[in-house]
C-alpha cells in the first residue's frame, strides 16, 4: 500500500505560528500540561495505599510533560514520523573518479564529437548577483533567456550549471597569511555559469557558428560577465568539482600548504 509522505515544506517549523504563546509554550500545549498535572494530582489522592516516596514519582509526569513541550518536542517528533518513515535505499555506485568516461574529454579543444555528436563547453564568469541593480538583474535574466531561446531555434541541447567554488591557483608565491587574506579577499572564491552545447550531426564547423551565435544572442539580449571557451578537460574537471566540493577544497588547502612549507 502507497502511503503519502507530507513534504518537508507543509511541515510546520515554527512552534510559535499563529499560536497565543505562554512563555515558550503554546497555549494549547499549556492546557495539555495542566490537564496532565491535574491527573496527576487526582492520581496522587487516590493511590493512598502506595507509600508516599512512590506516589511522588506520580509529579514526574507534568514536569517531563512540560519539557517535551518546552524542548519543542511535537514539532520534532512529527518531523521524525514523517522523515523516518520515506523509504531510504542507497545503492553503491561507482568511485566518483570513474562514474563517466574521461577519455574523450582529455583535450585542449573547447569541443568533443562522439556518438554522432558535437559537444562544446564555455565558462561564464559572472559578477556578484548580489551587487546588480534590479535593472542589470532583469536584462541579466534577459540574456540567459535569449541564450536559450537561439538554442532551442538552432536545434541545440543546452545544458547549464552555476557553480560557486574556490579558486585553485596553480601556485601561490610570496605567502604570507595576512597578505594572503588582504589581496585574495574578493578572488578566493568565484562565481561561473557552465554551458553545454550540443549539436546532432557530428559537424564541427556549423556547430561552431551556431556556438558562436548563441553568444551573442546572450550578450544582446542583455546578457552579462566574460564569456570563455573553455577545454573539454577543463570541463570535465569543473564537473568533477560540483559533484565532489570535497575534492576541491583539498586541492585548495594542499596548494596553500605547499606555499607555507616553501615560505617556512
Amino acid at each position: 500500500m502507497k502511503q503519502d509522505f507530507m513534504p518537508a515544506e507543509q511541515i510546520e517549523l515554527d512552534a510559535g505560528t499563529d499560536a497565543v504563546v505562554i512563555g515558550n509554550i503554546k497555549t494549547q500545549d499549556f492546557l495539555i500540561i495542566a490537564g496532565v498535572a491535574a491527573l496527576s494530582l487526582l492520581l496522587f489522592g487516590l493511590l493512598a495505599f502506595i507509600p508516599v516516596l512512590v506516589r511522588a514519582l506520580v509529579f514526574l509526569i507534568p514536569i517531563g510533560a512540560g519539557l517535551f513541550f518546552q524542548m519543542d518536542g511535537p514539532r520534532k517528533l512529527k518531523i521524525r514520523r514523517e522523515f523516518s518513515a520515506r523509504p531510504r535505499e542507497i545503492a553503491a555506485g561507482n568511485p566518483l573518479a570513474h562514474g563517466y568516461d574521461w577519455k574523450p574529454f582529455e583535450t585542449l579543444k573547447n569541443f568533443i564529437v562522439q556518438d554522432g555528436q558535437v559537444m562544446v563547453f564555455a565558462n561564464l564568469i559572472l559578477p556578484p548577483t548580489d551587487l546588480l541593480s534590479d535593472s542589470e538583474y532583469e536584462m541579466l535574466t534577459e540574456g540567459v533567456a535569449a541564450m536559450v531561446r537561439t538554442a532551442v531555434q538552432v536545434g541545440a541541447v543546452l545544458e547549464t550549471y552555476l557553480f560557486h567554488r574556490s579558486f585553485v591557483p596553480e601556485r601561490v608565491e610570496n605567502l604570507t597569511r595576512e597578505k594572503y587574506w588582504m589581496e585574495t579577499g574578493t578572488s578566493r572564491y568565484v562565481t561561473e555559469l557552465y554551458v553545454r552545447l550540443i549539436f546532432a550531426g557530428g559537424d564541427v564547423a556549423k556547430a561552431e557558428t551556431l556556438s558562436n551565435r548563441i553568444r551573442r544572442a546572450y550578450y544582446a539580449g542583455g546578457g552579462k560577465g566574460e564569456w570563455i571557451w573553455v577545454s573539454a578537460a577543463n570541463a570535465a574537471q569543473e564537473s568533477h568539482d560540483a559533484l565532489n566540493p570535497g575534492a576541491l577544497r583539498k586541492r585548495y588547502l594542499e596548494v596553500i600548504a605547499d606555499a607555507s612549507r616553501r615560505a617556512g
